[in-house]
């Protein structure tokens, strides 16, 4: 099986991720990591091939400019509220312009790597998503940073503008963030993602039995 699995942000999204790719290369699959430079040092001594070609955390920092400038500056981000600043902010930092770069960025990986069986990307990014969308391939998430309490709506908008500036189609129903699944690191009680389904729980110690047997032995194709 070929993974192509997707980091952005920081070294910590790319340790969060590390330890599905390391199952996986270990059980004897082939595993791309495109991240950004930045991160491709967490992966050091891991059965993966590394490709740091995606942008770093300032690349999508960098697209909140207007964003800021429409709620009235940064100064006013101290008179809203929490759910105020999330639904201003997150759909830029998770789904913004800096995500079709990414998605290209992917693209030239599957002509050089070809067609993964499976994307597997961290909590914050996104373009995977896309491509593997396009592609006609699962996509799972796994579980990092805010990712972990987005809910799909609040990117659904960007993501398809994403998916118009790549000529790709949009689907029908373009909240289905995790129609696939996503892997989770907290007993399902105390997951904080009540609003995903098809759950695969990984249990320290555990990850290659647990993650290899649920990846291959679902069909993530519905």
């Amino acid at each position: 099986m070929l993974v192509l699995c997707s980091v952005t942000g920081s070294p910590s999204h790319g340790r969060a991720v590390l330890p599905f790719v390391r199952a996986l290369g270990d059980a004897g699959h082939r595993v791309v990591v495109a991240c950004p430079p930045d991160v491709a040092g967490v992966f050091d001594g891991a059965s993966v091939v590394v490709e740091p070609v995606l942008p770093t955390m300032a690349a999508a920092a960098g697209h909140l400019g207007p964003v800021l400038a429409r709620l009235g500056g940064p100064a006013a981000l101290a008179t809203l509220t929490a759910a105020e600043v999330t639904t201003a902010l997150l759909p830029t930092l998770f789904a913004g312009p800096q995500v079709t770069g990414s998605a290209r960025a992917l693209l030239a990986l599957v002509r050089t790597h070809g067609v993964p069986d499976l994307v597997l990307r961290d909590g914050g990014e996104t373009a995977g998503f896309l491509v593997a969308e396009h592609l006609g391939v699962p996509c799972v998430r796994a579980p990092s940073g805010a990712g972990n309490v987005l809910d799909p709506h609040l990117v659904a908008d960007a993501l398809t503008e994403r998916r118009e500036e790549l000529g790709f189609a949009v689907p029908d129903d373009p909240a289905a963030l995790h129609r696939w699944g996503r892997l989770d690191c907290m007993p399902q009680q105390f997951s904080l993602a009540g609003h995903q389904t098809r759950v695969a729980q990984v249990v320290r110690g555990r990850e290659p039995s647990v993650l290899v047997s649920w990846l291959l032995d679902r069909d993530l194709g519905h």
